[in-house]
């Protein structure tokens, strides 16, 4: 089946799942009840220019916080210095210019901040059946592993989640781009509508405290299959 894009007027049906990472080397991918993740080599996608973006960290003293949603129109949604306390910010910064060497010392172990960023992107067609959509999270600071769940919606009369979570790879390095990709693989005859990939973000600090993102959203974008 045939994915097009919003001049279509055929339906969709959404099937089989999974995730695709890059960048995601240190560790074999999670386990996941609606799909299987697997990895390609770093630097297969890009960072989005539209779509949405949102910083969560914590302090390394119990605290942790996160932005709102925001979007990448915005010139101040990227730096996270403009959403979370400052004290938390500088600290990651400089632990993760610590572990790259470009200062002569880091924060004692488990008290320096972690700092993570996540983007999310509109979809795209994949594969000529199949809609495809992109986290990028960069992590910085006091942390152990990141990862990504991503979950795929549409708007019949209002926004529904149409997939369980998807848990992608996880990885103790700075940088996580996850591909997740939904089948279209039923007749049509649903009409056509409009789909959006949600995410979370996760990281684990150095001290073992859990901390993520809440659930945000990318572009929406209009699709059918044919």
């Amino acid at each position: 089946m045939r994915l097009t894009s919003s001049l279509a007027t055929a339906g969709i049906a959404l099937g089989l799942v999974g995730a695709l990472a890059t960048g995601a080397t240190a560790s074999a991918p999670a386990p996941s009840a609606d799909a299987k993740a697997s990895t390609s080599p770093a630097g297969a996608t890009a960072m989005p220019t539209t779509g949405k973006v949102m910083h969560f960290g914590y302090d390394g003293a119990g605290n942790t916080y996160q932005s709102p949603t925001l979007d990448l129109s915005d010139p101040k949604a990227k730096d996270p210095a403009n959403y979370l306390p400052k004290k938390l910010v500088d600290s990651a910064r400089a632990a993760e210019a610590a572990k790259t060497g470009k200062t002569a010392a880091a924060q004692p172990n488990g008290t320096a901040a972690l700092l993570c960023t996540l983007y999310v992107g509109g979809l795209r067609d994949w594969n000529l059946g199949d809609l495809q959509g992109t986290t990028n999270q960069d992590c910085s600071g006091s942390f152990r592993v990141q990862h990504t769940n991503g979950q795929f919606a549409w708007n019949n009369g209002g926004w529904a989640r149409i997939t369980g979570s998807i848990v992608g790879p996880s990885t103790t390095g700075q940088h996580n781009d996850t591909i997740f990709m939904v089948w279209c693989n039923h007749p049509a005859g649903y009409g056509r509508k409009s789909y959006r990939l949600e995410a979370r973000g996760y990281a684990t600090a150095s001290d073992g405290t859990p901390v993520n993102g809440y659930l945000q959203y990318g572009g929406s974008s209009t699709w059918t299959c044919l």
